[in-house]
């Protein structure tokens, strides 16, 4: 580690902008845990963009105050709030091990100094990369099946649909899968599914 107090940066990311979700949660467990350790005045760094997105302002801000030597410490909730890819993942932590940046992923602890501990971290990841694909390859398989029989399949920006919910569980088997996919949470899906929308 580099000397002198840790510089720490607390990172959020949630996939809808439309109020579906919102990082409160994450939030409440990053603070507690800058608290526990000391780090009352970690920086926040907060997100909206799906999981494959590179278009995420406040981590671009979050790599340029590390690269700065603002930052020492950077602590996700999840791998997958962070991480984009295997990619992304791999240059990433080899970044950090060189500018001596300590990593805390506080769902699943991970000491990525360690040949066990960094496995473990590339192979979660591997697995969050590869359950986003299958899901949006059975999702968008559906989708085209559904406009084949005809049904409208609208894509709203600000609603989900009641449709678009029923398909995306349908394709993705799973209330849980289907609202990763869909970047909203299961008590969203749910209601959309009991309810239904008036969008589209």
């Amino acid at each position: 580690m580099t000397s002198g107090p840790s510089r720490v940066a607390l990172y959020a990311r949630v996939s809808m902008s439309d109020g579906s979700q919102d990082t409160g949660v994450q939030l409440h467990r990053l603070r507690a845990w800058a608290v526990e350790n000391g780090h009352e005045d970690a920086a926040e760094y907060v997100d909206e963009a799906s999981g494959a997105s590179d278009r995420r302002p406040a981590w671009k801000r979050l790599e340029a105050d590390w690269r700065q030597h603002r930052v020492n410490v950077v602590v996700v909730v999840d791998l997958d709030r962070g991480f984009r890819s295997m990619v992304h993942f791999s240059r990433t932590l080899e970044e950090w091990k060189r500018r001596r940046i300590r990593f805390v992923n506080l769902n699943f602890p991970l000491d990525t100094e360690t040949p066990e501990g960094e496995f473990m971290a590339y192979f979660m990841v591997g697995v969050a990369q590869f359950e986003r694909r299958v899901t949006g390859r059975r999702v968008k398989a559906g989708m085209e099946e559904a406009e084949r029989r005809g049904a409208r399949i609208g894509r709203p920006r600000r609603r989900l649909s009641r449709f678009r919910a029923q398909a995306a569980v349908r394709e993705c088997r799973s209330i849980p899968a289907a609202a990763r996919f869909l970047g909203v949470s299961e008590s969203t899906l749910r209601r959309r599914l009991s309810k239904g929308s008036r969008s589209g």
